[in-house]
């Protein structure tokens, strides 16, 4: 059997508002928060695992403060308190009394003057700064670091294309330049093996002054495979307790399967899988294979899709990341 990934666990780099030590109170008013703002980059996990936490402690207004911007892209604030960052809440900011375009204007006023650090990875662009991130989403392609970029772009007139897989990188690439594509889907997938601070691996291609999603190529297949099995590890890994604790919170007595990838020997090329034990009704996540798992510890691989098309997995509603309800265990199939 392949080795199965295992993401090193940066949660010391900085401490999670969330789970970590109690940070510092915010400050009461805004004007006192105003010097401490900085916007950064926020994807669909956080926010879904930071809002079950709230109802899971009693807090809905423990859910950050943010505004979408573009797909799944949203941008966020937070307080650079002494000992760590906090995430402006929804609480923290109806307490204000202040609506969070507002308290965004404020915390792209400190960034918008930050440095990013610009260079080449592995054929990709990386502007390294969580201000760097949350600008480019904010400000569109205009806040691109236009006098470094086209000595690096190696041509004028190239529309940019991006991706952020974690609050303190865009990577960038070109739709004219299909092996910088390739690049920036195979170093996203290389970020997001060492990140706790995941956004998303949406692509998007500058429109004039806005982004819009973009299409990855068909040059890029092989990489953005591999991208999307990282992506799913990450999401998946990173929300399974918290979805854990919000199921008992309600009561629903469901086996949250763990989901895993693994290489395969003869290409490389990575497959995700978990298993679905019998006993229990099991919450599976969308995966390669599902490995059933019989009373007496005999294991069986069955695709995914064959489970879904016989109607032995449906969709389990209003969860993110997706996960899908298998009540019913198939001992036909074993």
């Amino acid at each position: 059997m392949a080795a199965w990934f295992r993401r090193r666990d940066r949660s010391q780099d900085q401490p999670d508002p969330v789970t970590g030590p109690a940070p510092s109170a915010p400050p009461e008013t805004f004007e006192q928060a105003k010097p401490l703002l900085r916007a950064r980059a926020v994807g669909p996990v956080p926010l879904a695992d930071r809002r079950r936490r709230g109802e899971v402690v009693g807090d809905p207004g423990a859910a950050d403060a943010v505004s979408p911007t573009v797909a799944d892209y949203h941008v966020g604030a937070l307080l650079d308190l002494p000992d760590v960052d906090v995430p402006v809440s929804e609480s923290t900011a109806a307490g204000w009394g202040v609506p969070i375009q507002e308290i965004l204007s404020a915390a792209f006023a400190h960034i918008s003057a930050e440095p990013g650090r610009l260079f080449e990875h592995d054929g990709a662009i990386v502007n390294d700064s969580r201000a760097g991130a949350a600008a480019i989403l904010l400000g569109g392609p205009r806040n691109l670091p236009s006098t470094e970029l086209p000595v690096m772009q190696r041509g004028r007139g190239l529309t940019p294309v991006i991706v952020i897989p974690d609050a303190a990188n865009c990577l960038i690439g070109f739709a004219e330049d299909p092996a910088s594509i390739v690049a920036i889907a195979r170093v996203a997938e290389e970020v997001l093996s060492t990140t706790s601070r995941a956004v998303s691996i949406t692509p998007l291609v500058a429109d004039g002054d806005r982004w819009v999603p973009y299409t990855w190529p068909p040059e890029a297949a092989a990489q953005v495979w591999q991208l999307s099995r990282r992506w799913d590890l990450v999401r998946y890994e990173g929300s399974r307790e918290v979805l854990k604790e919000w199921l008992e919170e309600r009561d629903e007595d469901l086996v949250v399967a763990k989901l895993m990838v693994g290489a395969k020997p003869e290409d490389g090329r990575y497959r995700s899988m978990a298993p679905w034990a019998d006993g229990m009704a099991n919450l599976i996540p969308p995966v390669d294979e599902v490995v059933l798992v019989t009373t007496d510890g005999a294991t069986t691989p069955v695709p995914f899709t064959t489970l879904v098309e016989r109607g032995l997995l449906e969709p389990y509603e209003g969860v993110y990341p997706e996960y899908f309800l298998g009540a019913r265990f198939p001992t036909e199939l074993t």
